[in-house]
């Protein structure tokens, strides 16, 4: 049965099983996954395994992976931990299908992993212009900023005075009542 269930992975998803990827982008790509899917993985290890393996909030996968079985081990976890249990049945085919989509969708097979291993270019720098409009735009937040405490606070003191002109009434007003008894 888990033959029929590994041919048929390979044959749904085989651009993902052709993708190979190396350790440090093997713990990238499942790093970003588990944050996107909130899945309780919290050990990718790569170590020199044959096969892959899923333990209920862990994962070993070998040094040279394919990007399929990265997808595999980490829908065995999701599985344990979403339904308790985790099986090779139409389930897990449909958590990994999730897995993979999404992963077409950010395309973190190609262009990440490219991005990931260039160089960032360097930043041009501002010119002189650009600095003075940078100031002046940092000084009118600041000034719309202390505007806008200058009228939360004079509501306040507005709404404080008239606090006190009603207790100063009521004051009053039972001092009058008790003089006149």
């Amino acid at each position: 049965m888990y033959l029929n269930f590994y041919r048929e992975e390979r044959k749904l998803y085989e651009r993902a099983f052709e993708t190979e990827l190396c350790g440090d982008d093997t713990r990238f790509v499942g790093r970003k996954i588990i944050k996107h899917f909130k899945i309780d993985c919290y050990w990718i290890n790569v170590v020199s395994v044959r096969n892959g393996h899923a333990y209920s909030h862990a994962i070993s996968l070998p040094r040279r992976t394919d990007f399929g079985m990265l997808c595999h081990e980490l829908a065995h976890v999701w599985e344990k931990q979403k339904y308790g249990k985790t099986e090779h049945r139409k389930r897990l085919m449909k958590l990994i299908g999730r897995i993979v989509r999404y992963c077409e969708k950010k395309n973190y097979w190609k262009a990440e992993l490219d991005k990931r291993h260039q160089p960032k270019p360097p930043k041009p720098k501002p010119t002189k212009q650009e600095i003075r409009e940078k100031k002046i735009e940092k000084t009118m937040e600041k000034i719309k900023r202390y505007e806008r405490k200058i009228k939360m606070y004079s509501t306040k003191l507005k709404k404080a005075k008239r606090s006190l002109m009603m207790l100063e009434r009521y004051k009053n007003g039972t001092m009058e009542k008790a003089d006149e008894k």
